[in-house]
């Protein structure tokens, strides 16, 4: 993709027809000189070393158009910001996409960045708008990178990294919300501080050295999905709030690593997941966690807390892999209306086949983390008479007897025991 020719009153339409991206707007630098070009007509309408200001005057010239939405298309390019870049309310539908995701190196792609301390980098506050394709760097003096303050709201294949407080900010009890495909790192509060109230999709992103925390979900919700992210060396993973509650959502298939790295200051630290308020039909699995970082140092202590006195229903935990934590899996301080199946160090349900014969007073591990409640045992030779004596820590005891009351046959032993 080459550079416009830039003619006295414009660009000729044959250059505006050799972009591959088609825009209503292009924003490009020429030296210290950031300019906007009507996409349509070729003519630039806007020019100024102020990067900015530029793309403000695209927003909102793109705002006062009778049919919203269109493009800005934001060439490759570092491009230094002393103010904030706003969607304006009544530009929906809007798409921000650069020409690569730019790197706080200066390097590569399309790179919005700040050096000073403003509150933040981009506000959304138009609703439908896409941000795809763009690196922020917020320098650990920004505040944060980017507000979502209107409904449907995308922000993928982005870089988003060194907020002084949050990478992502969505305010307002807002809904469908779908953040995918993005780095988020290095910011010096959280990745991600949500209020939206329904419909959020955290899928597939680089999560890393957010100091205190990854998510933090700051109110009620239905419908969080957080599928498929990696998250490392961080104070805490997945956090919401004592007073929000989490419903109908997924925990699934995502990766933590060191996990309490950061050794934050925060109330939460050191635990992959802790929801605070009341969960309702929700879903924590196949989930893996290791708690070492990447100094071979353990620093999870938990994979998951719940919280006393609030109100879990239906909630399954399963099929969760953990290596090296420093606690237990789950400390559920006493929680009920939760069923946790085929995870690492922590079973409510197991069953299966004695791995040799089993004799009368013999014992069968149950590899459940706590008593059994019940078992039930089946034997393998007819006319014995099989029956659970005790239930323990660690393992049941058999009475396996024959039809005159003595010892009977050694055997294997098919059995399922529960809490």
């Amino acid at each position: 993709m080459r550079r416009p020719l830039r003619k006295p009153h414009g660009l000729r339409m044959e250059d505006v027809e050799n972009w591959i991206e088609t825009a209503t707007y292009i924003v490009y630098k020429d030296g210290a000189v950031t300019i906007g070009v009507n996409g349509t007509t070729g003519i630039e309408e806007f020019r100024s070393t102020n990067s900015a200001d530029v793309m403000n005057s695209c927003l909102d010239a793109m705002g006062d158009q009778a049919v919203h939405g269109g493009t800005l298309f934001i060439k490759k390019d570092a491009y230094l910001l002393t103010e904030t870049v706003t969607v304006p309310t009544d530009c929906d539908g809007l798409r921000i996409t650069g020409e690569g995701t730019g790197w706080f190196d200066l390097t590569g792609g399309t790179l919005l960045y700040s050096t000073a301390d403003i509150d933040l980098i981009l506000d959304l506050q138009g609703g439908i708008c896409c941000v795809d394709h763009i690196g922020f760097d917020g320098g650990l003096v920004t505040d944060d990178i980017i507000h979502c303050n209107a409904w449907d709201q995308q922000i993928h294949h982005c870089g988003i990294a060194r907020a002084k407080s949050y990478g992502i900010k969505i305010y307002g009890n807002m809904q469908n919300y779908w953040i995918y495909n993005n780095w988020i790192e290095w910011n010096n509060y959280t990745g991600i501080n949500s209020s939206a109230n329904k419909d959020l999709f955290i899928l597939n992103n680089i999560f890393s050295d957010n100091v205190e925390r990854e998510i933090d979900q700051s109110t009620d919700i239905e419908n969080m999905v957080i599928d498929g992210n990696r998250f490392g060396q961080t104070n805490a993973g997945i956090i919401s709030g004592p007073d929000d509650d989490v419903v109908h959502s997924k925990i699934i298939n995502n990766h933590f690593r060191g996990i309490g790295d950061t050794d934050g200051a925060g109330a939460f630290q050191d635990v992959c997941i802790q929801l605070n308020g009341a969960v309702g039909q929700t879903i924590i699995a196949n989930n893996t966690c290791h708690a070492k970082n990447n100094a071979g140092v353990a620093k999870t202590d938990e994979f998951m807390i719940m919280p006393g006195g609030k109100v879990y229903t239906d909630v399954v935990i399963k099929d969760n892999y953990c290596t090296d934590l420093n606690n237990a899996f789950i400390v559920d301080n006493a929680q009920t209306g939760y069923t946790a199946i085929r995870n690492t160090g922590w079973e409510m349900i197991n069953e299966g086949v004695s791995p040799a014969n089993v004799a009368d007073g013999g014992t069968i591990a149950h590899g459940l983390h706590t008593t059994p409640t019940a078992a039930v045992v089946t034997g393998s030779v007819t006319g014995d008479i099989i029956s659970v004596s005790a239930l323990g820590a660690a393992n049941i005891t058999l009475a396996i007897k024959d039809e005159g009351g003595g010892a009977g046959t050694a055997q294997i032993i098919y059995w399922r025991a529960w809490v």
